[in-house]
């Protein structure tokens, strides 16, 4: 019963990890986004080309 035990414990140990690592990756998505075929940070960033903030011409 042990052995059973400490494997579902080292498959539960993996599938904390694999989440850990799609969390991670999830959140450094979001950091950023595709304006214009080309990637920008996902905050209040001016536009030099425009003066437009960069998530106003994510809809362009």
């Amino acid at each position: 019963m042990s052995d059973v035990k400490k494997e579902i414990e080292e498959k539960e140990d993996e599938l904390i990890e694999l989440l850990k690592e799609k969390v991670d990756r999830l959140k450094a998505k979001r950091k950023t986004i595709r304006v214009r075929g080309r990637l920008v940070p996902n905050d209040d960033t001016i536009d030099p080309q425009t003066g437009r903030k960069m998530k106003e011409l994510e809809d362009d």
